[in-house]
């Protein structure tokens, strides 16, 4: 459902949809793409505080998709340089 509305462009429905990431398990398979995903949401709005709060926290999980830890590197070097 998250990629739905990304791929819509309705990143503030996305970011509603996971705003208490926060009671997730840590130990859930897809917790660092479901943070990589709110942070692209949050960036593609013009938040980029949280964008590179988002991001980071997506690399500090477990990574089991190649996409999350190029894209959140990809962002956070293009935060870095606003």
């Amino acid at each position: 459902m998250l990629w739905l509305f990304i791929r819509m462009g309705k990143y503030k429905s996305a970011i509603k949809m996971f705003k208490h990431l926060e009671d997730y398990d840590e130990d859930d398979v897809n917790i660092s793409e479901i943070y990589c995903l709110r942070g692209f949401a949050y960036y593609k709005i013009g938040k980029k505080d949280e964008a590179r709060r988002d991001f980071k926290k997506a690399l500090k999980y477990p990574i089991h998709n190649d996409w999350v830890k190029e894209d959140c590197e990809q962002y956070l070097t293009e935060l870095e340089e606003i």
